[in-house]
């Protein structure tokens, strides 16, 4: 009696938490962020400790990459990448990723190559454990309040691309957009792969004498890569993150079926609602071709054809290259504004698929 009493307390917190987190949407958004940044904290501690044997190396991201990627099953988020073969070469080059939202971090490590080193705010630096596994990763801290350190710093940065091998994710908005659309963007990641083209040779003469400097230009190019929008399962101002799967797509539109039970092929059947039993039936009308396969036990929503898969679905779309070689200061720019018409209209195609799919 006395230990019932002792936990009735917790057992009524607990359900009064399970109620919260079923009934309320902006409760369950704070759980699920708050749980987000409890694991960037946590698994920062392991990354630093796996970090202490290299320091500060960029090679020790593949320790932050490898703790991140369960996040995304944890959450129920699909992460699909088109156009990986832009990102095949071995040389330096400037990526650029349009910024939404933190959850961008766990995002961007489906894409992120080897060898390559995000730059940040300096802010994130002092963010406790993440910062210090930030920095022993290698990332590039940037103040933005101080333009001419920032350019010092991106300066020393490109200096380092060929010597180094290095490649640089930059987010050219310069922070995170909700706005769905894209920010102007600063100029600093094109500044950057515009300097970097031209690094010094130094050639000993036949005389005594001392060596000549001959600037010799080579590749680094920007490879665009573009974030479909999280709208469909996420927005941080509606307080809405439900990237579960809670229904299917047919014939373009979406259909809840999240407070719906079935416990065979029948019961799916039935519980469908009218234009889904009738498409059903009409694929399995004489002349209709062979009839599809009953579905199978548990639903699998990730099917093709015309169900549709609506679960936490994200598109990132790396774009080809964009040349830079030959290019000077004066076409900074117009390099800037090419890069960002490209990434606004591969945004606004793939976020429109999303977002077909998600009505």
């Amino acid at each position: 009696m006395e230990f019932f009493l002792l936990h009735y307390p917790f057992t009524c917190l607990l359900i009064a938490f399970l109620v919260l987190y079923q009934v309320k949407p902006a409760f369950r958004f704070f759980c699920k962020m708050t749980f987000y940044k409890l694991w960037l904290f946590t698994i920062s501690i392991g990354v630093a400790i796996l970090s202490i044997p290299r320091g500060r190396n960029v090679d020790n991201m593949m320790f932050l990459r490898i703790l991140i990627w369960p996040l995304k099953y944890i959450f129920g988020i699909q992460i699909v990448v088109k156009g990986k073969e832009n990102l095949r070469t071995k040389k330096p080059f400037v990526l650029v990723l349009n910024h939404q939202t933190s959850l961008d971090i766990m995002v961007m490590m489906e894409v992120l190559p080897k060898r390559c080193v995000p730059v940040a705010k300096k802010e994130i630096l002092y963010m406790g454990t993440f910062g210090l596994a930030c920095w022993l990763v290698g990332v590039v801290f940037i103040d933005r309040k101080r333009r001419e350190e920032s350019i010092g710093t991106l300066t020393e940065v490109a200096h380092s691309l060929h010597k180094d091998n290095l490649r640089v994710l930059i987010f050219p908005e310069g922070t995170r957009n909700h706005g769905g659309s894209m920010l102007p963007f600063k100029r600093g990641a094109f500044q950057l792969a515009v300097k970097a083209q031209v690094r010094p040779n130094f050639l000993l003469p036949l005389e005594c004498h001392l060596p000549t400097v001959v600037h010799q230009q080579t590749r680094v190019p920007i490879i665009p890569v573009v974030l479909s929008s999280y709208r469909s399962f996420y927005n941080q101002k509606e307080k809405k993150f439900t990237p579960e799967n809670s229904g299917f797509c047919l014939l373009g539109e979406k259909w809840d079926i999240s407070g719906i039970t079935f416990s065979s092929p029948l019961g799916f059947l039935t519980a469908c609602p009218i234009p889904v039993q009738e498409s059903l039936e009409k694929q399995q009308s004489p002349g209709a071709g062979p009839a599809p396969d009953p579905p199978t036990l548990p639903l699998d929503l990730q099917v093709h054809g015309e169900l549709g898969n609506i679960y936490g679905k994200m598109i990132i779309q790396i774009l080809p290259e964009v040349e830079t070689l030959g290019l000077g200061p004066d076409d900074v720019p117009k390099l800037t504004e090419q890069v960002r018409d490209s990434m606004l209209s591969t945004f606004q195609g793939i976020s429109g698929m999303m977002n077909g799919a998600s009505h």
